[in-house]
């Protein structure tokens, strides 16, 4: 054997080797879903949601990738578990989806007034039981019909664009919207690509120049990133990974600037004339319909753009949510989870604030 052949044998066997290792690992992370979350063998992380839609329970997400949306609520999705608190105080709760991956979903056939509201992670409010969210409990006190969708990471636009996909079956009486301060990272994709806490690293659709476009805003080498997220666990894992690490080794990104800058940062500023586009569709696809918002947290300069935005199309915003919450947690009073996001208490201030500001205006009281 020549020595060229035989440094092409050790290549190939090293190459064998190297794929032999990656099959077993990916192998590896199959069985482990298996057996931790009863998910098939067979689908990557795309096609968990064709899984999901045929009744099978699923904890190992709480979102499945969708082709028009970018992403979605797992149908059927059910979690029983431990959440813990900010102040490090755990806590049992039992989630669970319908088939369509909304986390309220009330009755059709009843006189009584119907809610629909929508949102991200604060709506999709896997931090809470069933009947514990800011949705049920407004619906409870209020007599209602609840539907309540959303999914983690949302913008302002895919919310818009479940509202279209449900407000016709609904017919709701009463339109919540919830609303954060990184939506306006997550609504251009100049912002999300130059964000280094609101970029998930996933291709979702934006509202560009009047009409839906979908980027992908992370680099994406010769489609490494889109093959690995939507066929392989490993790959899916390891990106993750690199997109944590990558973020501590940013530090900064457009969120520093904004602070420095306020509503004069250009990017910003294209992101709240964006914002503000699909809110004035949602205006007008819903009609008379009433529409409150609020936002989960009052950041400066993002809580003041909401609270205009909502003034000039004639949308109620509610202040005192995110109010209520900073509140109670300067007080010592626990309204969150490790994440951030809120739990029972937290959940519950929230719908104590939209109910105030409901009956001070007649809105849905029966």
């Amino acid at each position: 054997m020549t020595r060229a052949a035989g440094l092409a044998a050790r290549l190939g066997l090293s190459l064998l080797a190297v794929c032999a290792t990656l099959a077993v690992l990916e192998l590896s992370f199959r069985l482990y879903h298996r057996w931790a979350y009863d998910v098939p063998l067979a689908p990557g992380p795309a096609g968990l949601a064709a899984h999901a839609e045929r009744g099978r329970v699923s904890r190992l997400s709480s979102i499945v990738l969708d082709d028009a949306l970018g992403w979605r609520s797992t149908p059927s999705y059910t979690f029983r578990g431990a959440r813990r608190n900010g102040d490090g105080t755990a806590y049992e709760v039992s989630v669970t989806f319908d088939g369509r991956g909304f986390r309220s979903s009330g009755r059709l056939d009843t006189g009584r007034p119907r809610i629909l509201a929508i949102g991200d992670s604060f709506t999709q409010a896997v931090e809470v039981s069933d009947g514990e969210a800011y949705h049920a409990i407004v619906g409870a006190a209020l007599g209602a019909e609840v539907f309540a969708y959303g999914a983690g990471g949302y913008g302002t636009l895919q919310q818009a664009m479940i509202l279209d996909a449900y407000v016709d079956e609904v017919r709701p009486d009463l339109l919540l919207w919830q609303f954060c301060s990184n939506d306006f990272y997550n609504n251009t994709p100049r912002m999300e690509r130059e964000s280094v806490f609101s970029n998930n690293g996933l291709t979702r659709p934006y509202w560009v120049d009047g009409r839906v476009e979908y980027v992908l805003p992370k680099p994406d080498p010769l489609g490494l990133r889109t093959l690995s997220t939507r066929h392989s666990r490993l790959g899916a894992w390891f990106i993750g990974r690199w997109d944590l690490a990558e973020h501590r080794r940013s530090g900064r990104g457009a969120e520093h600037e904004v602070e420095q800058q306020g509503l004069g940062h250009a990017g910003l500023s294209e992101s709240v004339a964006v914002t503000e586009g699909v809110m004035a569709g949602v205006r007008q696809r819903v009609d008379a319909i009433p529409i409150v918002a609020f936002s989960c947290d009052d950041r400066w300069p993002y809580h003041d753009a909401l609270i205009g935005i909502s003034g000039r199309q004639g949308i109620g915003f509610v202040e005192a949510v995110a109010v209520g919450i900073e509140e109670s947690e300067r007080h010592g009073i626990s309204a969150k989870v490790e994440d951030g996001h809120w739990n029972r208490h937290g959940h519950a201030l929230a719908a104590r604030a939209i109910l105030a500001y409901l009956r001070e205006r007649g809105l849905a009281v029966p």
